[in-house]
């Protein structure tokens, strides 16, 4: 978030001036971050992140997406909105993991959730 643009917003000029707004107080790079979300959209938003990526010549370099949720307790939700917290689901994940190739650099997540977690079978 920045420059009052959030890469949720779903735009490349969303990102771009989220970048822009960062450089301009010190930033040089950043992990653009999403909320918890369907997974339409953050497939649009891992989207909109490779092409904001290689028009990025003016603001923090980005540095590989952080997905926030949406497997997440309720009990631990924070901020996110609980709409769109789900336990994890091997079928979604993997989609989201193959559409996004190496460009997740982190995903949180609940490990104590009931789930499969075999990403090394993806």
């Amino acid at each position: 978030m920045g420059g009052g643009s959030d890469f949720m917003d779903g735009t490349v000029k969303d990102f771009l001036t989220v970048a822009e707004s960062h450089l301009r107080y010190g930033t040089t790079a950043l992990v653009p971050t999403t909320l918890t979300a369907e997974k339409e959209d953050l497939l649009h938003t891992l989207d909109i992140y490779k092409k904001a990526n290689s028009k990025n010549i003016a603001g923090a370099q980005f540095m590989g997406m952080h997905i926030e949720g949406p497997y997440f307790s309720l009990s631990q939700k924070g901020a996110q909105d609980p709409r769109y917290i789900r336990k994890p689901d091997k079928k979604e994940y993997s989609e989201i993991i193959k559409k996004a190739g190496d460009i997740i650099v982190r995903w949180s997540a609940a490990p104590e959730l009931e789930a499969q977690w075999n990403l090394a079978a993806i």
